[in-house]
């Protein structure tokens, strides 16, 4: 699987209405809130989202 780089913003309602999934890498300079969190950030970031709308019409991502 060929690993691309993820948007660094996008508009949750907007890609749930057109089911969008994304799958793909975080460079380390692009995860500053996890960097915090953590103690150090080795390498990229593996991120697979999947965005879509259930039965009561509400976006959901998972």
């Amino acid at each position: 699987m060929q690993k691309v780089k993820l948007p660094l913003t996008l508009d949750p309602v907007r890609t749930a209405q057109k089911r969008l999934d994304y799958q793909g890498i975080y460079t380390p300079d692009q995860v500053e809130r996890v960097a915090e969190s953590v103690v150090s950030v080795d390498s990229d970031v593996e991120c697979s989202m999947s965005f879509a709308i259930d039965n009561q019409r509400l976006s959901l991502q998972c």
